[in-house]
């Protein structure tokens, strides 16, 4: 399964996603996080932190384990004056595992 179209979203300069599409959001508090909140994907919120420290636009694939389902997307930051920018991409489902 793939979501349809990028899935957009926002930080604040403490990391916390403060605006998301719906499926980023629920993943978010799937993982335990609050919504808004700090990011609750490992990988995410590293990539996020590292464009709002050198100031670049990065872009790298995340993979994370949703409810014992392999996912993976393509997340793309850019650092803005007030937070980050992120674009996610690419979202896929693997099918479950019995």
């Amino acid at each position: 399964m793939t979501a349809a179209g990028p899935i957009r979203a926002r930080t604040d300069g403490a990391d916390r996603l403060v605006e998301a599409g719906e499926a980023l959001a629920g993943l978010q508090v799937r993982l335990g996080g609050a919504y808004p909140g700090v990011i609750a994907i490992p990988a995410l919120l590293a990539l996020v932190r590292k464009a709002r420290s050198t100031g670049l636009s990065l872009g790298a694939m995340i993979a994370v384990e949703d409810e014992t389902q392999p996912l993976s997307f393509r997340a793309h930051a850019s650092a803005q004056n007030d937070g980050t920018q992120i674009e996610i991409t690419e979202w896929r489902l693997a099918d479950r595992k019995s």
